[in-house]
């Protein structure tokens, strides 16, 4: 598979990172040639000065024969631009293109996006991906991470272990007699910042990250059996007024429209356009570092803060005064790695990595082949991908335990009919079971070989 990377900031630079170690040829092009020529020298892409949109620089980039475009610059008309040029010229298959303004986002305008108007085949919004992420996190008491899959029949979900935890000290192979009634399988553990595949005598820790699989209808009693059984927040708190925050905002009405919604923003005109686009939130002009903003805004009766400024020192600081005020839940917005592990140790519920949201929604259309669906987790450094059984998979009525899955790799789940399965060694394979792994990065391309007999997932 050969892609073309357009804009080579952060997000751009770990898309080509990611793609790398899998696509035949990966092509950034951006148009500071001080940071391209040091890209050439940092990472295995090729890079190229210039500017996305001009058809003489596609073309120096091969996309003649490219088979994907991702538009990330800091943009939304120019990532618009170089998809309809990538389209109209080049007749690239598949055309990505990050938007970010909410006027090119409304359902009003469905036509939008057409190959007879601008042809783009993937919008990735970052600011609504993230919106819809702490959304559905909200919905289960002590979730890290909520995401459904399989159509919604199945669930992973992501735990902290608090002292408290009634599985602390218990190895995953006899959970099912601590929490009887739940039908769970855990696929990773994050340990001190270390990331686990699990064994059935591995014992679950205080402070542990408990990634796991969990059909559908038992997502509700996830949170009680690892000791969190407060109900879904009915007092929320957002620190800021940007996209993400009235993305937010709305999404979380929806949901449940008796909430109680106060937004905090320090920028008189921020909070004054927060104030008119939204209905039954409630928009204070002030600093939430200040007592008696936060005193206004009813900080002690708030079940759950959201930090979500442009600033990161500012959202853990916010976040951390939250937490001294009794609040239960405290989510902050943090873009710089360095501070991801220090966030959990200083009693943050929730990282928020604007990076991994991005990720997660390219890595999604990325996959073809044998994969029907994909997801970045744990920060992209691992996916969970679904395999289905069939005849072009192979492995129809044979074992788990004849699988040879690459060191990395772990089966977490069979959803066989609908019904939820977690495998064991002599479990047979069915024509149209679902399969769901969690691989590490470096180890997809081996799973891959597992089900296609070497041909490409892309």
């Amino acid at each position: 598979m050969k892609t073309i990377i357009c804009g080579a900031g952060q997000v751009g630079t770990d898309i080509a990172e990611y793609l790398s170690d899998e696509a035949d040829s990966v092509t950034l092009i951006d148009p500071d040639i001080k940071l391209t020529d040091e890209l050439n020298e940092k990472i295995d892409v090729r890079a190229i000065a210039g500017n996305g949109s001009y058809p003489d620089i596609l073309q120096a980039a091969g996309a003649e024969d490219t088979d994907m475009i991702v538009a990330v610059t800091p943009s939304d008309e120019l990532n618009m631009v170089i998809c309809s040029v990538a389209h109209s010229l080049f007749n690239i298959p598949t055309k990505i293109a990050r938007i970010r303004a909410p006027e090119y986002l409304g359902r009003r305008w469905p036509k939008l996006y057409t190959k007879g108007n601008i042809p783009i085949d993937v919008i990735i919004s970052p600011e609504m991906e993230m919106a819809k992420s702490i959304t559905r996190t909200l919905s289960v008491p002590g979730a890290l991470e909520v995401l459904p899959l399989a159509d919604g029949k199945l669930y992973l979900l992501a735990m902290r272990c608090k002292k408290d935890c009634p599985l602390i000290n218990t190895p995953i192979e006899k959970i099912g007699a601590v929490a009887p009634d739940l039908h769970l399988s855990i696929i990773s553990i994050i340990r001190s910042g270390h990331s686990l595949v699990p064994h059935s005598d591995e014992q679950i820790e205080e402070h542990d990250e408990v990634y796991f699989l969990i059909p559908s209808e038992e997502v509700a009693k996830a949170g009680a059996a690892f000791g969190y059984d407060e109900p879904t927040s009915g007092k929320i708190i957002i620190f800021g007024a940007g996209r993400t925050s009235l993305f937010l905002a709305e999404s979380l009405l929806e949901a449940d429209s008796s909430r109680n919604i106060t937004i905090i923003e320090k920028d008189s005109r921020l909070a004054e356009a927060a104030a008119n686009a939204l209905t039954g939130v409630n928009v204070i002009n002030g600093d939430f570092l200040e007592y008696e903003i936060l005193e206004e805004a009813g900080i002690r009766q708030a079940e759950t803060v959201i930090a979500l400024t442009s600033y990161d020192e500012d959202n853990i600081l916010g976040a951390l005064l939250a937490k001294r005020y009794g609040v239960r839940q405290t989510f902050s917005l943090t873009g710089k790695m360095a501070y991801h592990s220090l966030i959990a140790n200083l009693g943050i519920d929730v990282v928020l990595d604007p990076k991994a949201v991005t990720l997660s929604g390219i890595i999604r259309n990325v996959r073809k082949g044998f994969v029907k669906s994909s997801f970045a987790i744990e920060g992209g450094i691992a996916e969970l991908l679904e395999i289905d059984i069939s005849e072009e998979t192979g492995h129809i009525h044979k074992k788990v335990g004849s699988l040879d899955l690459p060191k990395g790799v772990f089966l977490g789940a069979v959803l066989r009919r609908d019904k939820f399965i977690v495998p064991t060694e002599n479990l047979t394979f069915d024509k149209g079971d679902k399969l769901f792994f969690l691989a590490r990065h470096n180890a997809v391309k081996s799973l891959e070989k597992t089900f296609s007999g070497g041909l490409g997932l892309f």
